[in-house]
C-alpha cells in the first residue's frame, strides 16, 4: 500500500483529522491573525477581478432543505445549475457556518477535537462560468505561496484518480514535483451537492504539520485546509453524469484552519480570535480536583456561546423545535460544561461581550444585537439552571445504583425518566454518560419517546371526544372502578369545578406569568399542561393547600374538590410542564391508595408505624450508600495496585496496545473497567485492553487517539474472541465466551510491537 513519504507520491486517503505535540513550526512565516487571514484572502480575489460580497445569514434564505447555512456555497447553490442568474461571474465570500444540527452535525465533537466547531468561518472564490480548473488552481497556488509565503516542502495536492487534467495543471504548468501530487479515489475527491444535482471533481492543498510523533508518511499528520470544487457534472436520479453546460468553480477554506497553520498553533481553539474567548473562561472556571477535561469543557463553553450569539443577532431564539431547539441544545450544553468548570452562574451571557470584542471589527452585528444576546442567555440559562441540577443528581443516583454488569448502559428508560421528569435532555444525559465511560441506550428512548407522543396525541383526542377510556391520571388501577354512573358523572364535574382553581393556585405559587398549554379533563382526573419550569416539593405542596382551603372555605360545587391531590409533576417539553390530579371522591379514593402503599412499605422495612417510614427509608439509603463507598474504595485501590500480567502489541495490526490480564478472581467488570482506565490515564499513547477470567475491558485517550474507539476495538477484540459488550469512544466493556487464563490466551489480538 503506498502512503505519503518524502519523495513519494501515493492513493492513501488523507483525513483531516490532525494530532500534533505542539505547534506547527512556522518559521520563516510571517504569523497573520485571523482578521487579517480574511483581508488578505478577500483583496487578493478582489485584485483578481471577483466581486466581494458580505456573508449570507446563517439562517438560508429561500431553502427550507437546510437548518443552518453550512458551507460557503449554500448560498449559491441555485446558480451551479443557471450560472445565468449569478449575482457576478466571480465572486468571493467569508461565509458564516454553522454545524450543529440535521445530517451536517459537529455539535457532540466541540471541545474533543482541535478542528471541530459549531459555528466556524469558510472563505471562498466562486465563477459562474468565467473561468475553470486551470485559472482557479493557478490562483490558489499564487495565494498560498506568495501571499501567506507557505514554504512548498510542506504543501501536498490530492487530485481525483483519473483525472488527469488536473494532475497535468499541478505538474506542468503550476510545476509542483509529482512526487507531491496523490490521486485519490471519488470519497476524496468527487464532491456532490446530494444524491442529486451538480457535482465534479476536486483537487485538495494539504499541509504538513509537522507533529514529530507522526512519521511523514503517517496520513494524519497531514492537515487538508483548501478544497476546489469543479462543477462540470449534474447527476440525476438515476446516477448518471451529465456534463453541465456551464461548468462552475466552489473553493473552500477553513479560517480557523488556515489561521492555525499561519499562527503556527495545533489547535484551531488556539487562534488569536477563539483563544480570546475561551482563555477568558478558563480563567472564570476553578475545576474541582480531578476534572481533568478542563480544557475541553472550556471549549466547549467558548464555541457554543460565539455560536449561540450569531443564530441570536440573526433573530433566532431558544424553542423546543428546528432551529431554536439547536440553539436550546448548544446553551444548554454551554450551561454544564460552565457548571462542571466551577464558573458563577450566569457565564455564557458574561462571556458574550468576550465574543464581541474578539469578532465585532468583522461582524459589527454582534454589538447591534448586543443587549438582545445577553438577554436571551441569561434568561434560558436561568431556566436551565433549575432543572439541571435537580437532573444531574438523579442521573448520578441512577449511575450508581448499577451493579457490575456486562456494560455500563443507562436504559432509554432511565434516560426518558430524566426528559420526562425534569426536561433532561438525551443529549446531555449521553455526554454524563461519556464522561464517565457510559452509553445510553437510545434505541429505548426513542421508542418509550415515540410511544408519549403518541399517548399524548391519543388522550387529547379522547378528551375531546368525551370519552373517559385510558384517562389520566396514568394509574395501575382504575380510581373509578365500581363507581355508579351517576357518580363517575359527578366525578368529572367536580374535576372540571377544579381546574380553574389549579390555574388561580399556580399563578399565585409560581407567578402570574403562568399560561395554561394543554388540558384533559374526565371522571378519573385532570391533565393540566402550562408554561414554566419544575416545581419543588414545596410548591406542589403549596398548590395543593391553597386549592384544599379554598374548597372547604367555600360551598357547592367548590366544597366537592376536597380533597384536591396532585399525583405526578412533569416535563412535556422544555418550558412546559404538566400536572396530573385528582379531587372529591376521586381524591379520597387515590389518598386510600397511597395510605396502602405506605403501610405495605413500612412492614417491608421493619418500620411499626407509617410515621417512622421515612427515618427507616432513609436509615437504609443510608446503609446502602456506606457500603457502596466501601466497595468502590476496595475496588479502587485493587485496581491501583492489583499486579498484572502484560505485555506490548499492535491491536487489529495498527494500534499500539498494551494487554493486561489480572489474577483470577470472580471476574468483576468495574474492576477490570477501573484498572484499565488507570492504565489509560498513566500511559495514555497506548490502547489499554485489561482482561481478569471472562470480563473484559478497553480504554482509550480519545487525545491520542482521535480516529479509534474503545467500542469499535472491542469489537474487533470480539472478532477473534467470541464474546458481548458495548461502550463508549473512551472505554468499552464486555464479557468473553472463555475465561483468559493468561497472556498465552491473547496472542492472538495481535503482534509484538
Amino acid at each position: 500500500m503506498q502512503t505519503w513519504v518524502r519523495g513519494c507520491c501515493a492513493a492513501s486517503v488523507i483525513r483531516q483529522r490532525v494530532r500534533v505535540a505542539g505547534g506547527f513550526g512556522m518559521r520563516g512565516v510571517c504569523s497573520m491573525t485571523a482578521n487579517e487571514v480574511r483581508t488578505r484572502f478577500t483583496e487578493y480575489f478582489v485584485k483578481n477581478g471577483h466581486r466581494r460580497l458580505v456573508s449570507a445569514n446563517i439562517v438560508p434564505q429561500n431553502d427550507k432543505s437546510l437548518l443552518f447555512t453550512n458551507a460557503g456555497m449554500v448560498p449559491f447553490k441555485q446558480h451551479f445549475l443557471d450560472p445565468s442568474g449569478a449575482p457576478h461571474k466571480m465572486v468571493t465570500t467569508v461565509q458564516k457556518c454553522v454545524r450543529a444540527g440535521g445530517k451536517h452535525n459537529d455539535l457532540d465533537q466541540v471541545g474533543y477535537t482541535a478542528r471541530h466547531h459549531t459555528f466556524f468561518e469558510m472563505l471562498g472564490n466562486f465563477s459562474f462560468g468565467a473561468y475553470g480548473k486551470r485559472e482557479a488552481i493557478h490562483m490558489a497556488w499564487k495565494f498560498v505561496r506568495e501571499e501567506l509565503q507557505l514554504p512548498v516542502e510542506r504543501l501536498r495536492v490530492t487530485v481525483l484518480e483519473g483525472d488527469q487534467e488536473t494532475y497535468e495543471i499541478w505538474r506542468s504548468e503550476v510545476g509542483v514535483d509529482e512526487r507531491r501530487i496523490v490521486r485519490r479515489g471519488e470519497d476524496d475527491n468527487f464532491w456532490s451537492m446530494g444524491a442529486e444535482g451538480p457535482c465534479g471533481p476536486s483537487t485538495e492543498i494539504f499541509w504538513d504539520t509537522q507533529d514529530m510523533r507522526l512519521a511523514e508518511s503517517d496520513e494524519e499528520r497531514w492537515l487538508e485546509f483548501w478544497n476546489l470544487v469543479f462543477m462540470e457534472y449534474e447527476r440525476g436520479s438515476d446516477g448518471a453524469l451529465t456534463p453541465l453546460a456551464t461548468p462552475c468553480v466552489d473553493t473552500g477554506m477553513g479560517l480557523e484552519r488556515m489561521a492555525s497553520i499561519m499562527q503556527g498553533v495545533s489547535s484551531n481553539f488556539e487562534t488569536n480570535e477563539v483563544a480570546a474567548v475561551v482563555n477568558w473562561v478558563e480563567d472564570e472556571g476553578t475545576p474541582a480536583e480531578g476534572q481533568g477535561n478542563w480544557l475541553a469543557l472550556a471549549r466547549i463553553v467558548a464555541d457554543h456561546v460565539r455560536a449561540s450569539a450569531f443564530l441570536i443577532a440573526e433573530g433566532v431564539e431558544p424553542s423546543n423545535t428546528g432551529r431554536g431547539y439547536v440553539l436550546r441544545r448548544m446553551i444548554r450544553r454551554g450551561v454544564r460544561a460552565g457548571r462542571q468548570l466551577g464558573a458563577a452562574p450566569g457565564v455564557l451571557a458574561r462571556v458574550a461581550p468576550r465574543v464581541e470584542a474578539a469578532m465585532g471589527a468583522a461582524y459589527p452585528e454582534l454589538a447591534m444585537a448586543r443587549q438582545r444576546i445577553i438577554a436571551v442567555l441569561e434568561a434560558e440559562e436561568r431556566l436551565f439552571q433549575r432543572t439541571l441540577g435537580r437532573g444531574l443528581a438523579e442521573l448520578a443516583e441512577i449511575m450508581a445504583r448499577k451493579e457490575d454488569g456486562l456494560n455500563r448502559v443507562i436504559s432509554g428508560a432511565d434516560a426518558y425518566a430524566l426528559y420526562d421528569t425534569h426536561g433532561f435532555p438525551l443529549d446531555l444525559t449521553q455526554a454524563v454518560a461519556r464522561d464517565g465511560g457510559w452509553t445510553v441506550d437510545v434505541a429505548e428512548f426513542e421508542r418509550l419517546q415515540r410511544a408519549g407522543r403518541e399517548q399524548s396525541k391519543a388522550a387529547r383526542a379522547e378528551g375531546d371526544s368525551g370519552n373517559d377510556a385510558g384517562v389520566v391520571p396514568e394509574n395501575d388501577y382504575d380510581l373509578c372502578a365500581g363507581f355508579a354512573p351517576g357518580t363517575v358523572a359527578e366525578a368529572h364535574s367536580v374535576h372540571d369545578t377544579a381546574t380553574p382553581l389549579l390555574l388561580a393556585a399556580l399563578r399565585a405559587v409560581v407567578g402570574a406569568g403562568v399560561m395554561q398549554a394543554g388540558l384533559v379533563v374526565n371522571a378519573r382526573g385532570i391533565r393540566f399542561d402550562f408554561s414554566g419550569t419544575g416545581l419543588s416539593a414545596a410548591q406542589i405542596l403549596d398548590v395543593e393547600s391553597r386549592i384544599n382551603a379554598a374548597a372547604l372555605g367555600s360551598t357547592q360545587p367548590e366544597r366537592a374538590v376536597f380533597p384536591f391531590h396532585i399525583t405526578r409533576e412533569s416535563a412535556v417539553a422544555a418550558g412546559t410542564r404538566r400536572i396530573e390530579a385528582v379531587a372529591g371522591v376521586v381524591g379520597t379514593v387515590w389518598l386510600q391508595r397511597q395510605l396502602e402503599h405506605a403501610r405495605t412499605a413500612a412492614g417491608a422495612l421493619g418500620a411499626a408505624r407509617i410515621a417512622d417510614l421515612d427515618r427507616s427509608a432513609q436509615g437504609l439509603v443510608a446503609s446502602e450508600r456506606a457500603l457502596r463507598a466501601e466497595v468502590d474504595a476496595w475496588r479502587r485501590t485493587a485496581a491501583e495496585h492489583m499486579h498484572t500480567d502484560s505485555r506490548e502489541t499492535l491491536l487489529c495490526a495498527r494500534v499500539p496496545a498494551s494487554l493486561h490480564v489480572l489474577p483470577p478472581a470472580p471476574p468483576c467488570a468495574r474492576l477490570v473497567a477501573d484498572r484499565a482506565c488507570r492504565l489509560r490515564d498513566a500511559e495514555p499513547g497506548r490502547v489499554h485492553v485489561v482482561v481478569q477470567g471472562t470480563a473484559v475491558a478497553v480504554a482509550v485517550s480519545s487525545q491520542h487517539f482521535s480516529d479509534e474507539s474503545a467500542a469499535d476495538l472491542l469489537r474487533a477484540v470480539f472478532s477473534v474472541l467470541p464474546g458481548r459488550g458495548g461502550g463508549s469512544r473512551v472505554l468499552a466493556q464486555g464479557r468473553l465466551g472463555n475465561a483468559v487464563a493468561g497472556l498465552a490466551d491473547l496472542a492472538c489480538l495481535g503482534s509484538d510491537s
